[in-house]
């Protein structure tokens, strides 16, 4: 039997429209970051990309080592990840070590020296996700993605996939989440849909 919305119709267990949480329930959208990256952002392998988008990040910010962690976060916000390129930048306008760059970047787990897709999905795995089934939906996603968990990104540069110890959802159990948006009760039914909305916003 379908379950019931709040309103009382029956919903598709496969529609993802319905394991989006909306206002006032636990784990309601989070509003993107400003400068969060977008589908028509620059290459990040591409120098010139890196040149222009570290000429914009620095008007935003006074070139001293106390810039070093708000610049990081911007630059992962604009492309998942930190390049190499852009640490060196970062290096030689903060007159800084790189060493200390890569300590920091290290340090904090939100930064990722590594390529990450434009989407990063996040499935739980605490306890009450865990019960539900986020074990083998994980293993659904990576044979979905072809791709392992915190490992690489799909050929296409769209989707990486992680595994987190909670993202304080638990009635939404199993949640997932891509990028900022939370998806309630994901199951492996409907993980192809949940992939081709991402894919096609």
């Amino acid at each position: 039997m379908s379950p019931k919305s709040k309103t009382g119709k029956r919903r598709d267990p496969g529609d993802v429209a319905a394991l989006e949480p909306t206002a006032g329930d636990t784990g309601a959208k989070v509003p993107a970051s400003p400068s969060k990256a977008t589908g028509d952002s620059c290459d990040p392998m591409d120098p010139v990309c890196i040149c222009d988008t570290m000429d914009e990040i620095f008007t935003h910010y006074p070139r001293e080592e106390a810039s070093l962690i708000m610049i990081l976060q911007e630059l992962q916000d604009r492309f998942n990840w930190l390049p190499d390129a852009a640490l060196e930048r970062i290096a030689e306008e903060l007159d800084i070590p790189k060493s200390r760059i890569l300590a920091v970047s290290t340090f904090y787990k939100s930064f990722s020296l590594d390529p990450r897709g434009r989407k990063v999905i996040k499935v739980c795995t605490g306890t009450a996700c865990h019960v539900r089934g986020a074990g083998m939906l994980l293993e659904e996603f990576e044979r979905v993605l072809d791709i392992p968990v915190g490992e690489g990104m799909t050929d296409d540069g769209t989707f990486s996939l992680e595994s987190v110890n909670c993202v304080g959802a638990c009635a939404m159990a199993p949640a997932v989440l891509v990028n900022d948006r939370y998806y309630a009760k994901v199951g492996p039914g409907n993980l192809g849909k949940l992939l081709t909305k991402e894919r096609e916003s």
